[in-house]
C-alpha cells in the first residue's frame, strides 16, 4: 500500500474516484470436485440478474 492517505483518511484513488468498490469472495474445499466452481457461477448468475 504505498498510497497515503489525505487528511480526511481517504486514498486518493477512493476519494476521486466515485465508484463502487468490488467485493472479493473465497470458494474454499477440502478436496476436488465438491462444487467450489459451481457455487461460484451460481453466485455469479445470481448476481448479474439482481443488477
Amino acid at each position: 500500500m504505498s498510497e497515503e492517505a489525505d487528511a480526511s483518511g481517504a486514498r486518493p484513488s477512493q476519494a476521486s474516484s466515485g465508484k463502487a468498490r468490488g467485493r472479493l469472495k473465497i470458494f474454499i474445499g477440502m478436496a476436488a470436485g465438491v462444487g467450489k466452481t459451481f457455487r461460484m457461477l451460481l453466485e455469479g448468475q445470481a448476481e448479474l440478474e439482481a443488477g
